[in-house]
């Protein structure tokens, strides 16, 4: 089997039926789809059992109680029977049925790689119709290029989301490397998911064209209105395991550079919340993460080197408080598009 559709379902009876019928209509038909109720109660599972008689691709494990994404997901993965794992959140969707033909030719068009990443659509509430870009690859990047090539472009052009949803990866790289979401964390925990695949895989890929529409604000968003604190803490964990395994030389140089480049930009976002939160030098969150601002040596992402000069031209702390505006900016433009 080619694909595992792996869909965590909690109380989103509004909208799985359209995130179900995007799989369901896909013309490439080699997948299963393992649907992971996480204790609803709204019938949504009901609506999954649907699926479940009509089509024996489909199939439902149900959580007795309420655990989360991260332990729906890996219970996804416990079951999983295809090739290629792809992670599609219960109230997002696919946009056109030929959305896994296109998937599964870029996947032979560069050589079956360990992971094959690609852009996020987005669709915001009361929008005619997602929007859906095309970002091509730079060029002299291809199927014959290695590891370090292909991810360092895709990590420098932005292209390396941090969302689970982005990419899909082989079912046998994440059982041989025993990878798995982490069920302590309640923010990033995707972060801290493609961390870990960066360490893991050792081919990579990029298809251009999105097809994986991201509601935002949705009714059943879990991240609709962040403790900003609580976020910041969950990035400051991802980065001190990244310093931890750099710091153990826990893998080569090619693999420790390219988590640290991703790991980089994680950095300047919780240099954001800094701001945002108003936290001081003497507060633990921002002496930590001074401590490690090595790691923005690493990135080389534009925003990554435009923090690195700032730093330089007026100081730590205020460019905290810049970034912090710059962030606060950017969640008012969001709100206002809800």
């Amino acid at each position: 089997m080619r694909f595992t559709v792996i869909v965590p379902i909690y109380n989103a009876s509004m909208y799985v039926r359209q995130c179900l019928d995007s799989i369901a209509a896909q013309t490439f038909g080699d997948f299963e789809v393992v649907m992971v109720d996480d204790g609803s109660t709204d019938g949504s599972v009901e609506i999954c059992q649907e699926y479940c008689a009509l089509d024996d691709r489909f199939h439902l494990y149900s959580h007795e109680r309420n655990k989360g994404a991260s332990a729906a997901r890996n219970t996804g993965i416990s079951q999983a029977k295809g090739e290629y794992l792809l992670f599609l959140d219960n109230d997002d969707w696919w946009d056109g049925s030929d959305a896994l033909r296109a998937l599964n030719d870029a996947l032979i068009a560069w050589n079956n790689p360990d992971m094959l990443c690609y852009p996020l659509g987005e669709y915001h509430e009361g929008d005619i119709s997602p929007t859906r870009e095309t970002y091509p690859i730079a060029s002299g990047i291809g199927s014959s290029s290695d590891y370090e090539s292909v991810m360092g472009a895709i990590i420098q052009q932005g292209l390396y989301y941090s969302s689970a949803s982005a990419k899909t990866v082989k079912c046998s790289v994440v059982r041989s490397a025993q990878l798995s979401f982490d069920e302590g964390l309640r923010h990033n925990e995707d972060s801290e998911w493609s961390r870990q695949l960066l360490l893991a895989c050792n081919s990579s890929g990029w298809s251009e064209t999105s097809f994986y529409v991201y509601r935002r604000n949705s009714a059943v968003s879990q991240s609709k209105q962040p403790d900003y604190l609580s976020v910041l803490g969950a990035m400051l964990l991802i980065i001190q395991r990244q310093v931890q395994v750099a710091e153990a030389k826990a893998c080569d140089g090619v693999h420790l550079e390219l988590a640290a480049s991703f790991v980089s930009y994680i950095y300047v976002l919780s240099l954001s919340y800094i701001g945002l939160l108003g936290l001081n030098k003497g507060s633990y969150e921002f002496d930590l993460l001074k401590e490690y601002r090595w790691l923005l040596r690493y990135g080389k992402q534009n925003r990554v080197v435009c923090v690195r000069w700032c730093i330089r031209l007026v100081g730590y702390w205020a460019t905290t408080r810049l970034l912090g505006l710059a962030m606060h900016r950017e969640q008012k433009r969001i709100t206002q598009l809800s």
